[in-house]
């Protein structure tokens, strides 16, 4: 068959920004470890920096405590973040029970205290990266209570203070202690919880609209220009809502009519709303974090099991298949539940966290990748390039060439 160089290059042109990938990634499966072995029951990995610091916590089996970790690398020792909380002009606070969130390419983390193990009575809480633990800015209007749910390079943290119809937005900056809020958007609608910031201080969270309480609103607030917008994301919804936001400006979440969850989905401003595919056999399809590629990782329901999963710019994986062979287990074929299965965090080299099944008890993994890491994935560029080849091909078609 003859091929016009035109039509080549065209083709190079997609596959040359990392749309479009001939085979599956390749990735090795890592166990996370615990703090003290002997006494834990469970592990868990909540999240990884963009620079590829991990978060997570260890459940104690024979207290019922928890403790907040981070971890440099892949399989590396693990540091144990203290439960002993320093209150800024108050008695500081001995607790039991934290979950570390996300930390920055510092090393320092972010997340809640909580009063017990069903993790009420929470507080923010920053860790230095020797993990000492100082309780972020709190004031009595707002319940005493909230979590820091992500922290930026320059040390700016975000996330949600009071809880129900009072949870507000909120900001802090952890060099400083200064807190601040988030203002309403050009329509009325408020940020209830601050999710993720990135680099360059733009912020992803989930709101309200107060003349419709029904509905979610997803936005982002530019800590620069003092803006807070609503993200127009479409796909048959009426809102979304959002769980992060990369450097490189995707934000992915759930897209959803009048709360209920339609699907997963990408978006960025110069590119609009790509609907994630969702595995088949699969329901309640959500994504949790998103990488500066326009990779992204979350969970869906398959059955009354949670079934985590891949998608890298161009086609979805379950983590069973990527983890295949491995001796981990995330299919729930033996009748044992797998709720808590899951993928929660993705860096910018595609590694990504999570937990599953290993030898039989719930570890937090790490998904290292074994290919070439790709270029960032555009689905514009994608659209543009199979619009160049349907040109291409009625040109020749009118040429006889």
């Amino acid at each position: 068959m003859k091929t016009s160089t035109s039509l080549v290059a065209a083709l190079l042109l997609v596959a040359g920004n990392g749309v479009v990938l001939a085979a599956a990634p390749k990735y090795t499966i890592i166990d996370l470890g615990q703090i003290n072995p002997e006494t834990a029951y469970a592990t868990q990995g909540v999240n990884i920096s963009a620079s590829g610091i991990i978060v997570g916590r260890t459940l104690n089996g024979q207290t019922g405590a928890s403790v907040a970790f981070t971890s440099l690398t892949p399989g590396g020792s693990l540091t144990a973040l203290s439960n002993t909380i320093a209150v800024p002009g108050g008695t500081p606070l001995n607790r039991n029970h934290a979950i570390a969130y996300s930390a920055n390419s510092s090393g320092v983390a972010v997340g809640a205290s909580f009063s017990n193990g069903r993790l009420s009575g929470a507080v923010p809480v920053v860790w230095d990266s020797q993990g000492h633990a100082t309780r972020l800015q709190l004031t009595a209007a707002a319940g005493n209570t909230g979590s820091a749910y992500d922290l930026n390079a320059s040390g700016i943290a975000v996330g949600g203070i009071n809880g129900g119809n009072l949870r507000r937005a909120q900001i802090w900056d952890t060099q400083t202690g200064a807190a601040s809020s988030v203002p309403l958007t050009a329509e009325g609608n408020y940020m209830a919880t601050a999710v993720a910031i990135n680099d360059a201080g733009l912020i992803a969270g989930q709101g309200i609209d107060p003349s419709n309480g029904a509905r979610n609103v997803a936005m982002v607030y530019d800590l620069k220009t003092g803006v807070n917008t609503e993200i127009a994301l479409g796909g048959g919804g009426n809102g979304g809502l959002v769980t992060d936001i990369s450097n490189s400006g995707y934000v992915t979440g759930s897209v959803t009519m009048n709360q209920g969850p339609l699907g997963a989905f990408i978006w960025r401003s110069d590119l609009g709303t790509r609907m994630i595919d969702q595995l088949a056999g699969t329901s309640e399809f959500a994504a949790r974090s998103v990488n500066s590629s326009g990779w992204v990782v979350g969970s869906s329901s398959f059955g009354v099991n949670s079934m985590p999963w891949l998608f890298d710019g161009q086609n979805t994986y379950s983590v069973a298949e990527l983890a295949a062979g491995s001796g981990w287990d995330f299919m729930p074929s033996d009748g044992v539940l797998r709720t808590f299965a899951s993928a929660t965090g993705i860096a910018d080299n595609g590694t990504f966290v999570g937990t599953g099944i290993f030898n039989g008890a719930a570890h937090g993994y790490a998904m290292v990748l074994t290919s070439a890491v790709p270029e960032p994935a555009s689905y514009a560029l994608l659209l543009g390039g199979l619009a160049a080849l349907g040109q291409l091909a009625r040109r020749r078609r009118q040429t006889g060439v």
